[in-house]
């Protein structure tokens, strides 16, 4: 093997060993962020519906969700980390693939299982990243239909200059300044509780999209240290550790 390809293993395998033995805790500050940021437990989303409610009639229409402010940050940071867990250990795996050879391909067939599951389960957890941007979107849309009340304001500024020669005081240069303000206040229209309805309804589904991810996260993150640590000498050692096993990489 290369020298350059045996240090980038060691390394890979040393991060990847960190992750496992810092496996349990992970799961543990997963399960802290979902008590702390999702207080709401299941089958209470109406209770959150009730608390962004009272949120919005405290800090204005147009103010964001106090809660989801704190909990997208959260279950964001926590879903990319996880994924970066993953994309080691497939590293780490696919590192540690044997030459192809004829006979004894059990430790191999290991190896491409636990890939796929990683794979798969890094996949699925990419996809719960893609409602964090559509949930601005929409609900800056949703609070631009509310008709609120707005005040806009504008400032235009002119110049002019006149020059004149000769007279008592000779020769002589005036420029004047005016600058114009102006503001404007809308009243708004009056709201209509399909549009309220709407807003909170955009809110209530992303806290319900987060925190069901989180619990994804923390099921799927468990079980992705269960895999590895149990199919570990598989893993490292897919033709076995004896004299005659094959360590050649591709």
């Amino acid at each position: 093997m290369p020298k350059t390809m045996k240090s980038f293993r060691t390394k890979t395998s040393k991060e990847a060993e960190e992750i496992l033995t810092n496996g349990m805790a992970t799961v543990t500050k997963i399960e802290k962020a979902i008590a702390e940021h999702f207080p709401f437990g299941a089958g209470e989303l109406s209770k959150a519906e009730a608390s962004f409610r009272s949120d919005l009639e405290t800090n204005g229409l147009d103010a964001a969700n106090a809660l989801l402010s704190t909990s997208i940050p959260a279950a964001r940071d926590l879903i990319s980390l996880g994924i970066y867990h993953i994309q080691v250990m497939e590293r780490f795996i696919s590192l540690n693939v044997p030459q192809m050879e004829d006979g004894n391909n059990f430790g191999v067939t290991v190896q491409m299982t636990v890939a796929k599951f990683l794979q798969e389960t890094r996949e699925s957890w990419a996809k719960k990243l893609d409602a964090i941007p559509a949930y601005y979107s929409s609900r800056a849309d949703a609070v631009e239909k509310l008709g609120l009340a707005k005040t806009s304001s504008s400032q235009s500024k002119t110049e002019s200059k006149s020059d004149s020669s000769g007279g008592k005081d000779g020769d002589a240069s005036v420029t004047e300044t005016k600058v114009v303000k102006e503001e404007k206040v809308s009243n708004g229209s009056k709201m209509g509780v399909y549009r309220l309805g709407h807003l909170l309804a955009l809110d209530v589904q992303l806290y319900g999209e987060l925190q069901s991810a989180l619990l994804m996260l923390l099921d799927g993150y468990a079980t992705v240290i269960d895999n590895m640590e149990k199919n570990k000498e598989k893993i490292t050692s897919p033709k076995g550790t004896g004299p005659s096993a094959s360590m050649g990489m591709y």
